[in-house]
């Protein structure tokens, strides 16, 4: 799980301009998410991209949130996660 994160956060950084403007898209999201993690190793993370998309989208459409700040938040979730998965 600790590569799969540490190539995840990776990727979502690579593609940021990408997930700024699909973020509020739930089937645009699977797509990306389909389409760069299609790999036979990944099909164990459905689950996990799943409850990421989810909680992408919920970032997205919070209107409470600064449109500068969404990535920032799913950014540190992510490291969040790494961190007690026990990734140094």
């Amino acid at each position: 799980m600790n590569n799969f994160l540490h190539s995840l956060h990776h990727k979502m950084d690579t593609y940021q301009t990408t997930i700024n403007i699909i973020g509020n898209n739930k089937d645009k999201l699977q797509n990306f998410f389909d389409n760069y993690f299609n790999k036979k190793e990944h099909k164990q993370y459905e689950d996990f991209f799943r409850l990421l998309i989810d909680f992408i989208y919920k970032v997205f459409k919070d209107k409470s949130i600064k449109q500068e700040d969404k990535l920032n938040i799913i950014y540190s979730t992510l490291r969040f996660i790494k961190f007690v998965k026990g990734d140094k």
